[in-house]
């Protein structure tokens, strides 16, 4: 065959011992076969028939909106419904307000305000004046820094050698110190500098002699020891329970109750965490064993977790369990009753009691809507230890170190205690449980003195 591609034009007639299945084979050897002309037929196979659409009624949207000659754009769009505005537009006071009010804690801010404050005094005495942190640049800023961390001392050191030997008095504690730069680490932040006096090489050598002061003070026994928050004693706490636990007709002594037993069970530090709370905070529950525990419904702000981008997500499953072997002394019982005798429209958990209030009368309403100033709470530990008539006197961060320690005491791994408290590394849990409790030392020191001969 002179031309293949005419193949199409012909049909093969196969051998006998080739089977028309052999595809392959047939392909292989077209040379092989007679080809025979035949009459090609049209292979064209109409798989769906022509149907013919009537054309369809304009529907009633075409015929309202037909855009006539003198229609635009604007015209059609003014026939559409309006939607309603989905995204607040904030103007820029807005923005700088909810930066001002929520990006740091007032703690923090009074930090800073004190360590620029102190700073600016040693530039006023030792320098020209006040330094411009809009305009200082790195190596003058540097410069300054060397001279003042070797040179910052304390206001009122009269005052201070009252409560501390006269040595100490006349210098910073080492947390000071590292506070002051990181006050003015903040406010550089703050004011938009690009400048990071704790980790920039342009720093290093103001960094260099604070921390040659900080040796320095150990060196020369200027250096005083951090003081962490007292542990509370066991007899003290047996007192304290006592004492809140031991009328149910009171209602200043059943709001001090669930402050209290609030603060311990939750591990907070009794300041920051009971004024975010409100009547319907919490959520009563039974676990499996048919014991009711209760839980918080929502999260608080705390100071190792204020809920930033970068914060951790505080532990959403701490709870109080009920004390069913000792019912006088059930937290559960307590939470309960308070929730029961204040006003439902208060907006806190914890209020003032209603004004010339008689309990023997059968009062259903002991707490009004007023709830308690902030302040207030700083004086509730005080009372407390003061009618217990404890050893001393604690303050609210106390309970939350005893909790930490009752929790180290009994055995708890420091990954279970650390979800407990929020804390995000080992080294800030290890400043709570560092001492032995009273019933350790003893025992320790009687082995020293049978074995040690001391």
């Amino acid at each position: 065959m002179s031309d293949q591609n005419s193949l199409g034009k012909y049909l093969v007639n196969l051998p006998p011992e080739i089977s028309s299945d052999d595809e392959e084979y047939m392909l292989a050897n077209i040379g092989l076969f007679e080809l025979q002309p035949v009459e090609m037929i049209n292979t064209e196979i109409e798989l769906f028939p022509k149907q013919t659409i009537p054309p369809s009624e304009p529907s009633l949207a075409e015929e309202t909106i037909q855009p006539g000659p003198s229609t635009d754009l604007q015209t059609l769009e003014s026939g559409l419904p309006s939607c309603p505005q989905r995204f607040k537009k904030m103007e820029e006071n807005e923005l700088q307000s909810l930066k001002e009010n929520f990006h740091q804690s007032k703690s923090t801010k009074s930090n800073t305000k004190w360590g620029v404050k102190l700073f600016q005094e040693w530039c006023l005495e030792s320098s020209d004046g006040h330094t411009d942190f809009n305009t200082v640049t790195k190596v003058d800023l540097n410069n300054k820094l060397r001279h003042f961390y070797a040179e910052a001392k304390p206001k009122h050191t009269e005052k201070r050698a009252q409560s501390m030997p006269q040595e100490h008095a006349g210098v910073y504690h080492k947390n000071s110190l590292k506070n002051v730069r990181a006050a003015l680490n903040r406010h550089l932040t703050d004011i938009n500098r690009e400048i990071d006096i704790v980790k920039d090489n342009e720093f290093r050598q103001s960094n260099v002699i604070l921390d040659s002061t900080l040796k320095m003070m150990v060196a020369t026994g200027l250096s005083r020891p951090t003081k962490h928050k007292d542990i509370i004693e066991l007899e003290d706490l047996r007192l304290i329970s006592t004492y809140v636990f031991s009328n149910t007709e009171d209602a200043v002594l059943l709001r001090l109750k669930v402050w209290y037993c609030l603060a311990i069970h939750f591990v907070s530090r009794g300041l920051e965490f009971h004024h975010q709370l409100n009547l319907n905070s919490f959520d009563f529950k039974i676990d499996a064993d048919g014991d009711e525990y209760v839980m918080v419904n929502h999260e608080t702000t705390q100071k190792n977790i204020q809920g930033g981008v970068s914060s951790e997500e505080a532990p959403s499953d701490k709870f109080m369990y009920s004390n069913v072997a000792e019912k006088r002394f059930c937290p559960l019982s307590a939470l309960k009753e308070l929730i029961a005798k204040t006003d439902p429209n208060a907006k806190s958990l914890f209020n003032r009691i209603v004004k010339d209030l008689d309990v023997s009368s059968g009062a259903s309403v002991w707490y009004t809507t007023q709830a308690l100033a902030k302040r207030t709470y700083s004086g509730l530990m005080s009372d407390i230890c003061k009618n217990a008539k404890c050893s001393k006197v604690y303050t609210a961060h106390c309970l939350r170190a005893t909790a930490i320690q009752c929790m180290n005491d009994a055995g708890h791994e420091l990954r279970h205690i650390m979800y407990m408290t929020g804390h995000r590394n080992e080294s800030s849990i290890r400043s709570y449980n560092r001492h032995c409790s009273v019933g350790q030392k003893k025992i320790t020191k009687s082995y020293l003195v049978e074995n040690c001969n001391w």
